[in-house]
């Protein structure tokens, strides 16, 4: 099947279209293909798309008999719903694990993800009417009535036959299934016959054969159940024809196993012969499609570990890049792109909650000196020491960062101007009890630091600017005086000029 050609992330509607027109054709392994193809891309722009995607793969495993696949892949729909708080999404792919449960018969388990599905709806009164919901009730209601609930069945059957046929359509083979059911149960013959009359006319109406094909084989049973062997000649030519096309093994071999069982009931033996004579022919097609689906299933889970792989390791690679693009080179401790943005979102945060903020500017006393006496790679070595100290001192109240050449700053935020002066003691101490030599000194022995810190309660006269600033002149200052010292008062308004 050939489609016009689109832009996947252009035309997401089109592309998810496509896919379905897919699979409601039988083209399973096309659609995954292009799933499997295009998934990645949408993964990385975070598309509500993905969620639908997983679906439509799940339902393709699901209506080839691949349960526990089809259970994988919706449970990596979930995930993604989770992360993106898609709560229509979510309920579609519960309700559809809901169905893989009831098609084995495990109506217990079907019954709580059914009841799921509608409790994430109801609260959303919007969704009411629409599709999902109408299938999660009736799927529920029909779960009910085969585990003998019909108390809980009766007031489903009044919500549905409460709705509009318009409503309704897209899901009334599930609708039917549930009132047939329901009301067989309950002894109502006027209303079981009405929903009988009202399956027989959608199934020749039905634009979405595969997808209802086990609603019409429930069917077909729930006649067999009643003995309406009339309707289930008449409802079996009907499927058989409309199923042909289709090519589905797996549902032809199940409306034949009910074939089977209506020769026995009715003595048709001539019949019951040329059954069992399709049943095995179909046996032995479903055992050369069960190892194809096998190996589709296969090929389907490693395309994605393969596609989770390589978004793993872009995510990897992304982080390393980012951590490379913040952190300096040199002495491995945050740059001046880190404390930038650092910077501003503390600012932001002490200015909304009227917390003391601080910044302390401080360089190497005559390093230039330092690199003339000992070269340049002993002094890379003495940044590299400072930036340890820096590094022992980092907290989550403290940011050290290098800002350039020889120049390193400080981010304090929520601490008292008592507690930054005491640190930048402590800092001023630690370097120097690193004895680094250093004779080219004017005065003394040792690397010493000079500091200027500047520290405000943000306010609209106080701008991140004013803060740098200060601090700045507070460090020429204390330059200025002879070096080694400490300049530390509140930041003041500066012309950004």
């Amino acid at each position: 099947m050939k489609f016009k050609k689109i832009d996947p992330l252009k035309d997401e509607d089109g592309f998810y279209n496509n896919v379905v027109e897919l699979a409601n054709n039988g083209n399973t392994k096309q659609a995954v293909n292009l799933v499997m193809k295009y998934i990645p891309d949408f993964i990385r722009v975070k598309s509500p798309l993905v969620t639908k995607l997983y679906n439509v793969t799940g339902n393709v495993c699901l209506y080839s008999g691949n349960y526990a696949l089809a259970i994988d892949y919706y449970r990596r729909g979930l995930v993604y719903c989770e992360k993106m708080n898609d709560v229509k999404n979510k309920a579609m792919i519960i309700s559809n694990i809901g169905t893989a449960y009831m098609w084995v018969h495990d109506y217990d388990r079907a019954i709580e993800h059914f009841k799921q599905a509608v409790k994430i709806l109801t609260p959303s009164h919007k969704y009411d009417d629409t599709y999902q919901m109408i299938i999660s009730q009736a799927s529920l209601g029909v779960c009910l009535c085969r585990t003998g609930k019909f108390t809980e069945a009766a007031d489903i059957a009044k919500l549905l036959e409460g709705k509009s046929r318009e409503s309704l359509e897209d899901s009334m083979s599930i609708v039917c299934l549930f009132l047939c059911t329901y009301y067989s149960n309950v002894a109502d013959i006027g209303k079981t016959n009405e929903y009988i009359d009202e399956m027989m006319a959608y199934m020749t109406r039905c634009d979405q054969p595969l997808y209802c094909s086990d609603d019409f084989e429930g069917f077909l049973e729930f006649l067999l159940d009643i003995k309406d062997y009339a309707n289930f000649v008449k409802g079996y030519s009907i499927i058989y024809d409309i199923l042909q096309p289709l090519d589905s093994t797996m549902q032809e071999r199940s409306n034949v196993v009910l074939a089977c069982r209506y020769c026995l009931e009715t003595g048709n033996d001539d019949a019951l012969y040329v059954s069992l004579e399709e049943l095995y022919k179909y046996d032995c097609e479903l055992k050369d499609e069960e190892n194809k689906n096998a190996l589709a299933g296969i090929d389907i889970r490693l395309s994605f570990e393969n596609m989770e792989r390589r978004q793993e390791t872009l995510i990897k690679k992304k982080e390393k890049l980012k951590i490379k693009a913040n952190t300096d080179e040199l002495t491995g401790i945050s740059n001046r792109l880190a404390f930038n943005n650092k910077f501003d979102k503390t600012f932001e945060n002490a200015y909304k909650h009227k917390k003391m903020i601080a910044i302390d500017f401080f360089d190497i006393d005559d390093f230039k000196a330092y690199n003339d006496t000992y070269g340049h790679n002993e002094g890379n070595k003495c940044l590299s020491k400072i930036s340890e100290v820096l590094s022992n001192f980092s907290n989550d109240k403290i940011f050290p960062a290098r800002y350039g050449g020889d120049e390193f700053i400080i981010l304090f935020s929520d601490m008292t101007v008592a507690e930054i002066r005491e640190f930048a003691e402590k800092l001023r101490d630690a370097v120097s009890d690193l004895k680094i030599a250093h004779t080219g000194a004017p005065n003394g022995r040792f690397v010493t630091i000079s500091q200027g810190i500047a520290s405000a309660v943000p306010n609209e006269s106080i701008k991140t600017w004013d803060l740098l600033r200060s601090a700045d002149l507070n460090l020429y200052e204390v330059k200025q005086k002879g070096k080694g010292g400490i300049g530390c008062r509140a930041a003041e308004r500066h012309d950004p000029r």
